[in-house]
C-alpha cells in the first residue's frame, strides 16, 4: 500500500474517532434533570401537608413593569421538577383580575440543564402564536421567565427558551433569542460590559 493511501486511511479514521467524540460530548452536555415520577396511591392523601408546601416568588409582566407575586406549592424535591411548576406556575398568570402581558394557553415540554448550568426551558408554540404585545411586553415576558427562575433556582447561570424542541428566532419578533436571556435581560450584564470597556 502507498504511503499516499496509508495517511489518508489514518485521517479518515482520525475523523471518524474526532466526530464520534463530539457527538458523545455534546449528548453529555445537554442531558435532561432528573424527573421523579408523581404517583398517588390509594388512601394517599391529594392535599398536601403545610410542610410539603414551598413558596415561589414569581415575577409578572403586569401594567409595563415586574410584579413580584409570591405563589405556593406542592414541594419538589429535584431541581427539573421544581422549575417545571415553577414555570406551570408562571403561564398560569397572575390572577386576581390582574391583566399580564403572558401568553396564555402556553404548556411546559421539559426543562434541561447542560454543563455549564445553563437552564433549557422547552415550551409550546402557543409561547409565540398567543403572544400579543410590543417590544416592552416582550421584554417583560422574557425578563420574567428569567427573574423567575433565577431568583427561586440554585446553581443555575442562565436560561435559554426553546418552542417545540428547538431554537426560535424571536417570540414577538423584537428581541433574538438563538442566545441564552441573561444577555438580553440583565441590567448586570450591561454594566459589567459598559465597565469593562472603560
Amino acid at each position: 500500500m502507498s504511503s499516499k493511501k496509508v495517511l489518508i486511511t489514518i485521517a479518515s479514521l482520525v475523523l471518524v474517532l474526532t466526530a464520534m467524540a463530539g457527538g458523545y460530548l455534546l449528548l453529555q452536555r445537554y442531558r435532561p434533570l432528573e424527573k421523579p415520577a408523581v404517583t398517588e396511591g390509594p388512601g394517599e392523601s391529594l392535599s398536601p401537608e403545610p410542610e410539603d408546601i414551598s413558596s415561589f416568588r414569581i415575577y409578572y409582566p403586569v401594567d409595563n413593569t415586574l410584579q413580584v407575586i409570591e405563589k405556593r406549592v406542592r414541594r419538589r424535591s429535584k431541581q427539573a421538577a421544581a422549575a417545571e411548576a415553577l414555570m406551570e406556575e408562571f403561564f398560569k398568570g397572575p390572577g386576581g383580575g390582574l391583566s399580564s402581558a403572558v401568553p396564555p394557553n402556553v404548556k411546559v415540554l421539559g426543562v434541561y440543564r447542560d454543563a455549564a448550568q445553563i437552564l433549557y426551558v422547552d415550551l409550546s408554540d402557543e409561547l409565540r402564536r398567543n403572544f400579543q404585545g410590543d417590544a416592552l411586553a416582550e421584554y417583560l415576558v422574557l425578563k420574567g421567565i428569567y427573574e423567575s427562575l433565577m431568583a427561586n433556582l440554585q446553581e443555575v447561570q442562565d436560561v435559554k427558551v426553546l418552542v417545540e424542541g428547538k431554537e426560535m428566532e424571536s417570540m414577538g419578533g423584537h428581541f433574538y433569542l438563538k442566545f441564552p436571556l441573561r444577555g438580553i435581560v440583565s441590567s448586570e450584564v450591561r454594566a459589567e460590559e459598559k465597565g469593562s470597556r472603560e
